[in-house]
Formats: structure tokens, sequence, C-alpha cells
């Protein structure tokens, strides 16, 4: 048995869009996984008059059970799915789907016929990698009948030698990191005793209050080097006293990727008390679940150096495993294991 995954080849910018799925292709690549590429930078007539006979000349490598694992979305369209389900049930390939988004659930919430029409694609697939419980449950609910192995964490790779040593338990900076252009609650947030310090694209820096402080865009593997903070802050949507909107409901159910950044970066983590992982921040230890930001000076003065010190700790047990793609490997070695499952 053959084991490959589908890498959509992708152009990499000064953002962490690209970051989780080239990470995943190269823990895969470590347990032996071989990668099966295609350009997702051709355009939807190129991709549709093309995509098939390629892809069907790139299965020909393949033989009945072994593995293909994708990761989802393939931002490429429903039809190249389609294509790729059709072909792989043809030829009787293993489908294990890793899972990073679903946009019936981040941006459709509640819409039916989109609901529908991605949940089918998602049943195309032998196996799903999901990112938590939470997700799982919204699948099973939604009428999802494949077999799901939740991932728990997405790991984070980091090369080189960075120095993480740079936070002092004294001060109480909370460094926020990603898509800030939707971030709207920061343009709302007002922190008092603690300083919040951005990094990403899309901000305005003139709407911004007094005591956040914008430090720039950085490519990821640069960002690890311009960090600053104590403390990251796991948020998002409209309001400051809780997570709105449909990237603030999507908490609920997801993974954020920049929750596993701080971790890798051995850094406490602050998190919003409704998301998925605000239980898996409490039980590890690993940093501290509120309500609302507005609670956040007070929540951080309550912190002593000892008990900052612990979370610190916490922080780096998990970052040993994060950087070495613990929490993917894992969930496929389990997804392989109920490949074949009946639905």
């Amino acid at each position: 048995m053959n084991q490959y995954i589908l890498t959509s080849v992708e152009t990499e910018k000064r953002h962490a869009g690209a970051k989780a799925k080239n990470d995943v292709s190269k823990f895969l690549h470590e347990i032996g996984f071989l990668s099966m590429f295609m350009d997702s930078e051709m355009n939807r007539y190129e991709k549709r008059l093309f995509f098939r006979n390629n892809f069907r000349k790139k299965l020909s490598y393949l033989e009945k059970s072994d593995v293909l694992a994708i990761q989802y979305p393939f931002y490429m369209g429903d039809y190249i799915v389609r294509v790729i389900i059709d072909e792989t049930r043809k030829k009787g390939v293993n489908t294990i789907l890793i899972i990073h988004d679903i946009d019936a659930l981040r941006e459709h919430f509640g819409d039916e016929a989109v609901i529908k029409n991605e949940i089918d694609l998602l049943n195309g697939f032998d196996v799903l990698v999901a990112h938590n419980a939470s997700m799982t449950d919204w699948l099973r609910e939604n009428n999802c009948r494949r077999p799901i192995v939740n991932l728990e964490l997405f790991d984070y790779s980091i090369e080189g030698d960075h120095d993480f040593g740079k936070a002092d338990p004294s001060r109480r900076r909370v460094l926020f990191a990603g898509n800030l252009a939707k971030a709207h609650f920061l343009s709302k947030i007002a922190p008092r005793d603690y300083e919040l310090v951005l990094f990403g694209n899309g901000v305005d820096t003139e709407a911004l209050p007094e005591n956040v402080n914008y430090k720039g865009s950085f490519a990821p593997e640069e960002l690890l080097d311009h960090l600053e903070g104590e403390y990251g802050l796991v948020w998002d949507g409209d309001e400051p006293d809780r997570c709105t909107g449909d990237y603030g409901r999507y908490l609920k159910y997801n993974n954020p990727h920049k929750m596993s950044l701080y971790i890798s970066c051995r850094l406490p983590v602050i998190i919003w008390k409704e998301a998925a992982q605000a239980r898996f921040v409490e039980e590890k230890g690993i940093g501290i679940a509120v309500s609302s930001l507005a609670d956040l000076d007070m929540r951080l003065k309550e912190i002593t150096e000892e008990r900052y010190l612990q979370m610190q700790r916490n922080a780096a047990e998990l970052a040993a495993k994060t950087t070495r793609g613990y929490f993917i490997k894992r969930a496929i070695k389990n997804a392989l294991e109920r490949s074949g499952e009946p639905s």
C-alpha cells in the first residue's frame, strides 16, 4: 500500500494562509506520504479543461487500496472536488479528507442548501479528519455519515533557531496575529493596564485605540523573530465583549491556527470562553478563557509570576509536540485504521 497527499501548489504570501496546509504536507512526508502536485494557479476555465485528464493520468500510478490524503477546502472549486471523488472511487483508492475549514459552517451558517451541498461533498470521502468534538458533532447533526477522527490541535512547524525567551512575566503584553481586516473588535477594544500588540494585514492604524501597538506584517517564518508579548489572544468577530458575527461564531467549532502559533512560541493563550478550544486551553493549563475582553485587565492582574511560568512550561511541553507534527501524525494513523469502515 502506497500513501500520497494531494498538494495544491499555491504562492506563499505575507500571511499564514498556506502555512497550515504546507505543514500538514511536510509532516505527512515524514511518515512516508508522497506528494501528488496539482497547480491551483490555473483559472477556472483551465481547471475544467485540464484537471480531469491531468488527475486521471496522475491516478494511473496508484493501485487499488492505496491511500490519498486531500486537504480541504481544495481551492479549485466544488467541480474539482467532485472529479477527485469520482476518479478515486473508480480506481478503488482510499481517501482521507483533512479539514482546514468548512465554508458552510464558517460563512453560511444555517443555509440549508449550502450545508447540504458541502456535506454531500464530505460524504464522498472514506474518512474525515475534523478539528475537534464540536465540529464533529455539527457534522453528525447535518448528516455526515463518514468515519471522523478529531485532530485536537493544529501542528506548527518551526524551522531554524528562534529566541522564545523574550516574554517578561512582570509585563502584560497581549499579542494578536492574523487577518486584522476581519477583526472588527480591534477598533472597539479599550486596553488599560495591558498593551495589545498586533501583527498582520488589513489594519487601519488610525482607527486603533490607545495602548494598541501595530508591529507590521511578516511571512510566517519571519514573524517568529518579531513577535512580542507575554500572551497570545484568540478572538474574532465584531465585538470585544463576546465573539460575534460569522467569524466569532466559527470559534465555537474550529481550531484557530493562530493558537498553534502561540503555543509553538511557548506563549500562554487567552481565548473566548465559548470557543471550542477553551476547554483544551484550561485542561492543559496553557492559558485562560474569558467571557469578555473587558475583563482582561482584572484577569491578567490575578495571574502571579509563578502561575504564568507554569502556563509557559505547559505551553512548551505542547510545543514539543506541535513542532514535530504529533497531532496530524496521530490523526492520520487513526484515520488509516478506520479506512474501510462502513458508513
